[in-house]
Formats: structure tokens, C-alpha cells, sequence
């Protein structure tokens, strides 16, 4: 039952961070599109309109970055718990027989010294 309900919260996990990088990608591609057309409007407007929209590109270009720094974050943390679940499996791997001959034959010598 508790394998069961691990599997389930990893898959819980994995499913988060996918629908977030994929909410984060969405993003930066509407944010992106709305730059270009500030960009070009730049190409074309008059003085005034250049500050007003200078100011615009700027919270887009922000925003881009926020997004960007949102993905790096996700992979971040998707790395740190595949490398814990990695760990989990490693330490739980199979018995060798000749791990626990070295182990007592390790306790037995410091008993001894």
C-alpha cells in the first residue's frame, strides 16, 4: 500500500512541474508575440509614443525574464527529487552477501583493537 501511494505522489509531482513548465513556455511565447508587436510599433511611432511604449516593452521583457527564471526554478527542483528518488533506490538495492562479511569482519577487528 505505501509503494502504491509513493508511485502516486511521484506521478502527483511529475505532473505539477509539467503542467507549470508548460503553463511557463505558454508564457513566454504570449509575451514574446506581444513584444514583437511592440517592437515593430516602435519602428513607427512618433517620440511620445516611443516612451510610452519603451515602457511597455520594458515590463514585457521583465515579465519574459520572470518566465525564464520560472523554467530554470522547475528544472531545479525536477533534478533535486529525481536525484533524492535515485538516492532512495540506490540505498535500497540488494544485500551483498559480502558487504555484510566485510561489516563483521570490520566490528570484529575494532572490538579487538
Amino acid at each position: 500500500m505505501a509503494i502504491f501511494k509513493v508511485m502516486t505522489e511521484e506521478r502527483t509531482f511529475d505532473g505539477l512541474v509539467e503542467e507549470a513548465l508548460a503553463n511557463a513556455r505558454a508564457d513566454r511565447d504570449r509575451i514574446l508575440e506581444a513584444y514583437e508587436k511592440v517592437k515593430s510599433a516602435l519602428d513607427t511611432a512618433n517620440p511620445e509614443q516611443n516612451f510610452t511604449m519603451g515602457q511597455t516593452a520594458t515590463k514585457l521583457l521583465e515579465q519574459l525574464n520572470k518566465a525564464n527564471e520560472q523554467v530554470v526554478r522547475l528544472a531545479q527542483i525536477k533534478e533535486r527529487r529525481e536525484s533524492k528518488l535515485d538516492d532512495k533506490k540506490k540505498s535500497s538495492g540488494p544485500i551483498d552477501i559480502d558487504d555484510i562479511k566485510d561489516l563483521v569482519e570490520k566490528q570484529k577487528l575494532e572490538k579487538f583493537n
